[in-house]
């Protein structure tokens, strides 16, 4: 069996276990499989990736998949903080395009408190309470959704530990980890259904995570599915990914609404190295009209 070039598990000893060919499924260890997971996560405590996104939807009159929109951003990571700097924006069916400039940042931060935005070729920017944040107002997911966590910080792996319980199974170097719903009253991740498939291969990183709305749908409503990059020595992220919505048909089953397909530049990324971290704090250029969602006013 082939092996990753390094794999830094603090349940090394138990993975050793794992590693074997001939471990009977019933003998795996969930623990351990998770540890390799965010064991191989924490390994990236930082990242700055350029990131093009693209959005292709279902057209009701056609039936066909058409793109409506493409995105250049700058992707920033550290210590569960993030930032966004959309950089170029091209809208397919109005033929737009839109640049930003020192001058005129259209960004979105996390410092952990505040989710703060600037939409700067228009002057305007707010800070928004947390209830009101959607993906639509990034443009896609955040690099680290794609592998790590949500986008407010609760990792996968906590997320599946406080679940009453799970399934696991193997085929060859795949492990797929099966979590029903938690007991939740508010619709929240841990409400979903959980379905994941991690590679050995790529030190235990996700290929594969479905999102299933009741416990016993057959079919996802989000899926994400990576193709992965050993961007250093060991360290293995996503290179690609695609997100899926799907909604269901009046004749049963369901149908792909729309895609999210991520790449990120081969030839701008950063793992591990220093970020400032008042990068995480958005400072709104003068000039700009801001609303606080806290405090109800501009």
């Amino acid at each position: 069996m082939l092996m990753p070039r390094e794999c830094h598990c603090a349940a090394g000893w138990l993975l050793a276990v794992l590693f074997a060919g001939d471990v009977p499924a019933a003998d795996l260890k969930l623990d351990a499989v998770l540890d390799a997971w965010d064991s191989s996560c924490a390994d990236i405590h930082s990242y700055e990736v350029l990131v093009t996104t693209n959005h292709i939807t279902r057209n009701d009159e056609t039936g066909e998949m058409e793109p409506v929109v493409e995105y250049v951003c700058r992707h920033r990571f550290r210590n569960q903080m993030w930032r966004v700097d959309r950089l170029r924006e091209e809208r397919f069916a109005k033929k737009t395009v839109q640049e930003t400039s020192e001058n005129k940042v259209w960004a979105i931060t996390w410092d952990g408190k505040d989710i703060r935005m600037c939409n700067g070729p228009a002057d305007l920017g707010g800070i928004v309470a947390r209830p009101r944040f959607n993906e639509s107002l990034i443009g896609g997911p955040l690099f680290h959704e794609l592998y790590f966590s949500s986008y407010f910080g609760e990792p996968y792996v906590r997320n599946i530990r406080t679940r009453p319980v799970a399934d696991l199974t193997r085929n060859g170097t795949r492990y797929v980890i099966k979590a029903p719903p938690a007991p939740e009253s508010n619709v929240t991740w841990r409400s979903y259904r959980l379905e994941v498939e991690l590679e050995e291969l790529y030190n235990f990183m996700p290929v594969r995570i479905s999102l299933f709305d009741h416990a016993d749908s057959r079919e996802p409503c989000v899926e994400i599915s990576n193709t992965y990059r050993e961007w250093r020595p060991g360290l293995w992220a996503p290179e690609r990914a695609v997100k899926t919505t799907y909604l269901p048909k009046e004749t049963g089953g369901s149908e792909v609404f729309a895609e999210v397909i991520v790449e990120v530049s081969p030839d701008d990324w950063k793992f591990n190295s220093e970020i400032d971290p008042a990068l995480f704090t958005l400072t709104f250029p003068k000039g700009t009209i801001v609303y606080d969602d806290y405090e109800k006013r501009n």
